[in-house]
């Protein structure tokens, strides 16, 4: 199927389960190292091919706007994909602090996006560092009152993300988030090549027997809960 329209087509007749489902969290649990070796994968997997997603939209100038889980799907062919870029023609995004327009969704809102600037693709590595930071800890970083002052002027709360989450990727976390966009990656191939980095030095593949659909299955973490599965492409052309 062709990356062109940058979503993925439905099947909606498919019966194919899905692999999380909208709102469900699984509580935690001890998890022995093999399985964080493999939620470590899991992560390192799904945040590369969403930011390959991305540096294609962003290569012919189209910006998302309102990224978060919801808009993130994994297809059986464990390809990752990004769908609803309903807001990706709106370049000037603006706000009123009482009760003016605001486009985006303000949990994963960038600061110029609040602000009423126009945005570039550094918005959405802002907002993919928000949908990481809610993958590998199941919380969004701010919400409650204030929201938006928070995003301007908050610390991110780190100390929420786990242990056993390797430093190579809270630093990547932490560099989408900056508050200033000229000091977050300048583009969503600077931060792939972060993330590739990372991968050399902290990853162990698990054995090729296993899918990764398997181990997204067997995942017992709060991840990215609208990651769900597309049907496969037998119906495309």
């Amino acid at each position: 199927m062709s990356k062109k329209r940058c979503h993925a087509k439905f099947n909606r007749k498919s019966r194919q389960p899905a692999f999380y489902r909208h709102g469900v969290h699984r509580r935690r649990r001890p998890v022995n190292q093999n399985k964080q070796s493999k939620r470590i994968y899991l992560y390192t997997y799904i945040i590369k091919q969403v930011l390959k997603e991305f540096q294609y939209a962003h290569s012919r100038s189209v910006i998302h706007g309102d990224i978060k889980p919801q808009n993130i799907m994994i297809t059986q062919n464990r390809e990752v994909k990004i769908v609803d870029f309903g807001l990706s023609s709106i370049r000037k995004q603006y706000v009123k602090e009482d009760s003016g327009p605001l486009f985006g969704t303000t949990l994963y809102i960038s600061p110029e996006q609040i602000r009423g600037k126009e945005i570039d693709e550094r918005a959405d590595i802002y907002s993919i560092g928000i949908t990481i930071f809610y993958m590998v800890t199941g919380t969004v970083p701010f919400k409650g009152v204030d929201i938006l002052k928070k995003h301007l002027e908050a610390p991110v709360p780190f100390e929420k993300i786990g242990s056993f989450v390797p430093v190579e990727i809270k630093k990547i976390i932490q560099k989408c988030l900056e508050k200033d966009r000229n000091n977050r990656y300048q583009s969503t191939g600077e931060a792939i090549d972060a993330i590739e980095k990372a991968e050399s030095t902290i990853l162990k593949r698990p054995s090729e027997k296993e899918d990764i659909a398997d181990i997204i299955m067997e995942s017992d973490t709060q991840t990215v809960y609208a990651l769900q599965e597309i049907p496969g492409k037998r119906n495309s052309k």
